[in-house]
């Protein structure tokens, strides 16, 4: 990967939608199932690149905040993310993290004696 922009393909946006389905897509989990905790993780990232922390989270890379600064009703965030090399669509597996277990097999909490 290269960092000149000028033969750079068009911008993709990944929305929430998609990355949802993405995420369905590697575990055995619905999207139903899977909307509230990522707009849960969502929200928890942006806090704490509020709060200027540092983000270092395995598969994805580790991620700094630069600098920000206060734009009207927005708050600006310049970011630096640092990722492992040879990381990319093609060589990700299928299945980078194994699949969650299904809620409905839970473990059943011990029974107390009383």
């Amino acid at each position: 990967m290269t960092n000149d922009t000028a033969d750079a393909p068009a911008t993709v946006v990944l929305r929430q939608p998609a990355l949802i389905q993405r995420i369905a897509d590697r575990t055995d989990l619905r999207p139903n199932q899977i909307k509230p905790v990522l707009e849960a993780a969502l929200m928890e990232l942006g806090l704490a690149i509020d709060r200027g922390e540092s983000l270092n989270l395995a598969g994805f890379g580790k991620l700094t905040v630069a600098r920000t600064r206060e734009s009207g009703a927005a708050r600006i965030a310049m970011l630096k993310l640092r990722r492992k090399a040879g990381i990319d669509a093609d060589s990700a597996p299928d299945n980078a993290a194994p699949p969650l277990r299904n809620p409905k097999q839970r473990a059943k909490k011990p029974a107390t004696e009383g």
